[in-house]
C-alpha cells in the first residue's frame, strides 16, 4: 500500500514542485499566434487583471473545480468503505455458519463412516476452493457455475433425500452469507469513474498556474513559494486518488484495504478442526472441546 499510494503521491509532489516556476514562465510568454502582430496572451493588461483579478474570475473557476472534485472524490471514497465494511460483515456471517454446518455434519453422520468422511471432503473443497479464493475467483464466475459443481449442493443432497435433513437451513444461511459475500466484494465502480476523478484533479491542477501568474507581476519571487504550495496541493490530490484506487482494487492486490490477512486469522479455528477431523483425530459424533462442569471451571479459575 505505501508503495502503489505514497511514494507516487511523493514523486508527483517533487516534479510539481519542480515544474512550477516553469510552467509559469511559459504561461507568461505564451503568443496566441505565431503571426507576431496579434498582442502576447499574457501583457502588462492581462498581468495586472491577473493580479488584483477584482472579479475573483479565475479563482472562482479554481475554486468551483476544487469543490467539484472534493465532492466526487468524499462520495466515491464513502461508497467504497462502506462496501469493505460489508465485506467484513459478510465474512463473520459466513464463517459462523461454516462452523455450524461442520459441527452438524459430525452429529448427523454418527456411525456412518463413509458418509462422514464424504460430507468432510465436500466441506474441505468449500473451505479451500470457495472461502478461501476471495482474491483469486471473480465473485460473477463463483456465482455463476453449476449447481453440481458446488460443494455445498453436495452436502444438501447428502443430507437432504426426500424431505430436508437438518443442515438444510444451515446450508440456506450459508449460501445466503455467501451471496452477500459476493456481492461485497463484486467491483462496482468502472475504470471510468477513476479516469473521471484524475481529470478533475489534473484541472485543479492546471488553473493553478493560472492563478498563481499573475502574482509574479508584482513579486517575482513569490513563485519558490507558490511552488512549495503546488506541490503539496499534487501530493494531496495523487494521495487521495491512489486511496480511492486502493479501495477499488482491495480484492484483487494485497495491501492495508485487503480481507485476506483477516481472513485468514477468522477461518484458522475452522480448518484446524476440519483438517483433524479428516486425519481422524477427532472422531464423528464428538465435539472437539467438550462442555467444562462448572466445578471445574471454579477450580481452573
Amino acid at each position: 500500500t505505501v508503495i502503489r499510494v505514497v511514494v507516487p503521491s511523493l514523486l508527483a509532489a517533487a516534479v510539481s514542485t519542480v515544474a512550477y516556476a516553469p510552467a509559469v514562465a511559459a504561461l507568461t510568454g505564451m503568443h496566441t499566434s505565431l503571426s507576431g502582430n496579434s498582442p502576447d496572451l499574457y501583457n502588462d493588461q492581462v498581468l495586472t487583471v491577473l493580479s488584483n483579478d477584482l472579479s475573483q474570475y479565475v479563482q472562482n473557476i479554481l475554486t468551483t473545480c476544487a469543490l467539484l472534485f472534493g465532492m466526487l472524490v468524499g462520495q466515491t471514497y464513502y461508497f467504497m468503505y462502506q462496501q469493505q465494511e460489508l465485506v467484513f460483515y459478510a465474512l463473520f456471517a459466513e464463517v459462523t455458519e461454516a462452523k455450524s454446518l461442520l459441527e452438524q455434519i459430525s452429529l448427523m453422520s454418527y456411525g456412518r463412516q463413509d458418509l462422514y468422511t464424504s460430507l468432510l471432503s465436500r466441506m474441505k473443497d468449500y473451505v479451500e476452493d470457495d472461502l478461501r479464493l476471495l482474491c483469486v475467483k471473480d465473485p460473477v464466475d463463483l456465482t455463476s457455475r453449476l449447481p453440481r459443481e458446488d460443494p455445498l449442493e453436495s452436502i444438501l443432497y447428502a443430507t437432504s433425500v426426500g424431505l430436508p435433513g437438518v443442515a438444510y437451513d444451515t446450508v440456506k444461511d450459508l449460501r445466503v452469507a455467501r451471496a452477500g459475500r459476493c456481492a461485497a466484494l463484486q467491483r462496482k465502480l468502472p475504470a471510468l469513474h477513476v479516469h473521471c476523478l484524475r481529470l478533475l484533479g489534473v484541472i485543479v491542477l492546471v488553473t493553478f498556474p493560472v492563478c498563481g501568474s499573475g502574482s509574479q507581476a508584482i513579486a517575482p519571487n513569490v513563485l519558490v513559494l507558490q511552488s512549495y504550495m503546488f506541490g503539496v496541493l499534487a501530493f494531496g490530490l495523487m494521495l487521495v486518488l491512489n486511496v480511492v484506487e486502493e479501495l477499488r482494487n482491495s480484492r484483487t492486490k494485497m495491501g492495508a484495504y485487503n480481507v485476506n490477512t483477516v481472513l485468514n486469522v477468522m477461518v484458522r479455528g475452522l480448518e484446524e478442526e476440519l483438517y483433524d477431523r479428516l486425519d481422524g483425530k477427532i472422531w464423528s459424533g464428538v465435539s472437539p472441546g467438550l462442555p467444562m462442569a462448572a466445578e471445574e471451571l471454579a477450580e481452573s479459575s
